[in-house]
C-alpha cells in the first residue's frame, strides 16, 4: 500500500490493523501482528510517501484473514494506520490483495 502524508507536520505510523463491517453493520477491527511488516514505525514527512508492504507468504496471514473476514463483505475491508499524532487514516487495500483473500476464503469453503 501507498501511503502519503497530506498534513501539514511529519508522522509516525504506530500501528496497523484491519477493520471490516460484518453483517448488522458491526465493524470489527484486528490489530495487524506480524513480525515482517514494514507498516509500523515509519515516519512520513509532510507531502511525502512511503511504501507499506509484508509478505503475506511468509506467513499464515492468508488463512487467518480468510477466518477473519468471514460473514463480512471484502468490499467494506480497511486497512488501519494509527499515528503518532492520534489520527486514525482508513485506505481500501488494492484489487490484487482482495482476489487472494477471496480466494483463499473459497479454498477453505468460507463463501
Amino acid at each position: 500500500m501507498r501511503a502519503t502524508n497530506a498534513g501539514n507536520r511529519s508522522v509516525t505510523i504506530v500501528e496497523f490493523g484491519w477493520a471490516i463491517y460484518a453483517p448488522g453493520d458491526r465493524r470489527t477491527y484486528c490489530r495487524q501482528n506480524v513480525p515482517n511488516i514494514s507498516a509500523t514505525h515509519v515516519e512520513i514527512s509532510h507531502g511525502r510517501s512511503a511504501e507499506l508492504c509484508m509478505d503475506i507468504d511468509a506467513t499464515k496471514w492468508l488463512d487467518f484473514m480468510a477466518v477473519f473476514l468471514s460473514g463480512g463483505d471484502l468490499r467494506k475491508l480497511r486497512a488501519v494506520f494509527m499515528t503518532s499524532l492520534g489520527d486514525i487514516v482508513e485506505v481500501a487495500p488494492q484489487q490484487p490483495l482482495l482476489d487472494r483473500l477471496r480466494w483463499m476464503q473459497e479454498r477453505r469453503g468460507l463463501i
